[in-house]
């Protein structure tokens, strides 16, 4: 038996991952995180969340309390997110929120109030291999999380629980209708939880600077002017209209000139990249294995080159998708090797 601090959203999957630690005999507790409060509204979002995990904790009869994290939040995952942007990058704020807060901040404070474990209710596996803690892949593979989790370091996801790594959604939806819980799930978001079902270009507008630019052909003709590099991502078709032409798409934001460069699909493909930023959670880095390069993309068979503090990764096949920004979380089999952040595209 335990001390487990669960975080707690008040939907579904964090409140199923409670009951079934409750179920298993361990003393388990409930946090819900205050980071965010929705801008223009007279409520607060993380104030609804709190509200509503709380309701779930009194059904399951164990402690509930928050603890405000919108400080550090601004700090570690919305300034960065920004600063991203505005060098031309798509950063993944979900991974930073995950490395920084989750697994780093909110355990430290699950260690210092005595609990042996925090839980949260991400569709990952976490096993011990004699040696130390894996992480592998959820028995739900659509629903699998463990993209996410590549970033966070070794040492804080052995002191992790993830209770529905062994479900599928489906089991756990029945878990919580059996349990009781079913009225206090919400609706799952796709949205980024500052952004509030916004553009992420609204978002960005006011907060950082956009100067208009040229959009320039990669032949170095100029098809139009942008409104700030921050609006566009590689990867992305072009708004231009080319009057029945083939379309073209985002292939180079170059921040020195402050200039978009467009070209036609086929100069989106890429034979690998360069990873940086690593966090390893394998002994060491093997030669082949399979990246993720984007959470919804399925693994690539890949050829990895350790060069120092970066990896030079060749796919077996040619990809299109690689953002600089993005991360790259590298897997053997169904566990996760490590991860990094995407530099460029070889």
């Amino acid at each position: 038996m335990a001390k487990v601090l669960v975080a707690m959203s008040g939907g579904i999957d964090s409140s199923v991952s409670a009951w079934l630690l409750k179920e298993q005999g361990h003393l388990v507790s409930g946090l819900t995180m205050r980071l965010k409060r929705r801008e223009g509204a007279g409520g607060s979002e993380s104030s609804e969340a709190a509200g509503e995990a709380k309701s779930v904790a009194e059904r399951l009869d164990i402690p509930h309390r928050t603890l405000d994290l919108s400080e550090k939040f601004e700090d570690a995952v919305v300034r960065p997110f920004l600063d991203a942007y505005a060098r031309g990058r798509t950063p993944n704020p979900c991974m930073e929120c995950n490395r920084v807060l989750k697994f780093g901040v909110l355990l430290s404070a699950a260690r210092e109030m005595g609990f042996d474990f925090l839980a949260t209710g991400h569709y990952a596996r976490l096993e011990s291999n004699g040696t130390g803690t894996v992480l592998k892949k959820a028995k739900d593979r659509n629903k699998d999380q463990s993209y996410f989790l590549g970033m966070v370091a070794l040492k804080d996801l052995s002191g992790c629980l993830f209770p529905l790594g062994a479900y599928t959604k489906e089991e756990v939806y029945g878990i919580s209708r059996r349990a009781g819980l079913a009225a206090g799930g919400k609706k799952e978001s796709q949205d980024l939880c500052f952004i509030a079902g916004r553009d992420y270009r609204s978002f960005l507008a006011g907060r950082i600077a956009m100067e208009p630019g040229p959009i320039v052909h990669r032949d170095g003709r100029i098809l139009g002017r942008h409104k700030g590099i921050a609006n566009y991502t590689v990867g992305q078709r072009s708004r231009l209209g080319r009057g029945g032409g083939e379309p073209l798409y985002v292939t180079f934001i170059d921040v020195n000139k402050n200039r978009i460069v467009v070209a036609e699909r086929a100069s989106l493909r890429s034979g690998g990249l360069i990873a940086c930023g690593l966090n390893l959670l394998a002994a060491e880095w093997p030669s082949r294995a399979s990246v993720k390069i984007r959470y919804r993309k399925a693994d690539i068979p890949c050829r990895i080159h350790s060069e120092g503090e970066k990896l030079r990764v060749e796919f077996e096949e040619e990809q299109e998708g690689v953002t600089p920004g993005q991360a790259a979380v590298f897997y053997a089999g169904e566990t996760v090797v490590g991860g990094g952040i995407i530099e460029g595209p070889l």
